[in-house]
């Protein structure tokens, strides 16, 4: 054995990277790796120095282990079914998790950069929502999840999801309304509160129709004006067909709405004749939704324009 060690040591020193030096030896470099986490074997001092800023897991050769591992599961599962526990315990474990989300951002990708992704077909999981073995392609990818699979199959989280939406329709649709607005530089204050008042005001009826079904809050003056906003004071409930009807055109020019404008002038503090005046002079002056400098509310500019 001892005269073994100095045959590797002899190679190692040479330069060889530990993968050409087993090669050379007619031996898996896990032997080396082994040897060298004991300290009966020494890694080349130049290579060392080369490594000075690398992690300390690339210097000791440990993400060999990793790509082994991974590799073995994909080779596996090319000869059987092969699953995937996530009651997974050990350090090893955790470890390889880690390193194939940090790599390559999950045993998806992994699979379809280095074995094509087919193999995901006979790869299994148990779903922790419906307790079914399914494949990993039914499962969403998730850097949390071990080997940055998702704990739940996508079938249930859609069903999870869907459920989440019908009990939480209003804050959903407020967060949604938000994340629109949220980059453009336009007011975006309405709040779950809010959205329910402008639905009772107008007794949870289209606006335009009156029918019941399918109604949605939309924004009296567009967002793509590049004015009014997300707020109380600019909403108005409309069906989905009405909503797609008004689209971008100016309100004013819809007389089915015209019993809409005393209720929104009053919430701008505004006249009727005020209030359209500050609703065509936003249709005359648009501007970009993404190019708003201005902070200064869009009625608060019209005040200004009168000056």
């Amino acid at each position: 054995m001892i005269e073994l060690i100095e045959r590797y040591q002899s190679e190692l020193d040479k330069g060889y990277s530990i993968n050409k030096t087993a090669k050379m030896l007619g031996i898996h470099h896990q032997v080396l790796i082994r040897l060298i986490k004991s300290k009966k074997l020494e890694v080349y001092k130049v290579i060392e120095d080369l490594t000075r800023d690398v992690p300390q897991e690339v210097i000791n050769f440990e993400w060999l282990w990793y790509e082994d591992r991974l590799d073995e599961i994909a080779r596996d599962s090319l000869h059987h079914n092969f699953y995937i526990s996530e009651n997974f315990k050990s350090k090893d474990d955790v470890l390889l998790s880690r390193y194939c989300v940090s790599s390559y951002g999950g045993l998806h990708n992994y699979l379809n950069k280095k074995h094509h992704n087919v193999l995901c077909q006979s790869i299994y999981k148990t779903c922790t929502k419906c307790s079914k073995n399914k494949n990993i392609g039914e499962f969403s990818p998730c850097k949390h999840g071990y080997l940055g699979i998702y704990f739940h199959c996508k079938s249930c989280e859609s069903k999870r999801r869907n459920s989440y939406v019908k009990d939480n329709y209003v804050k959903v649709k407020v967060l949604v309304t938000k994340k629109r607005y949220a980059n453009t530089g336009l007011p975006n204050t309405l709040s779950e509160k809010e959205y329910l008042v402008a639905f009772k005001h107008f007794n949870n009826k289209c606006c335009k129709c009156g029918t019941s079904k399918e109604i949605s809050l939309d924004h009296y003056i567009p967002r793509n004006w590049g004015h009014g906003g997300n707020t109380i004071e600019n909403i108005i409930p409309l069906c989905r067909s009405c909503n797609s009807y008004k689209s971008t055109k100016n309100p004013l020019k819809i007389s089915e709405l015209d019993h809409v404008i005393p209720y929104l002038a009053s919430l701008n503090n505004l006249s009727e004749q005020e209030f359209k005046s500050y609703v065509n002079w936003c249709s005359d002056n648009k501007r970009p939704i993404h190019d708003i400098k201005s902070k200064v509310p869009s009625i608060e500019a019209w005040k200004e324009s009168l000056n």
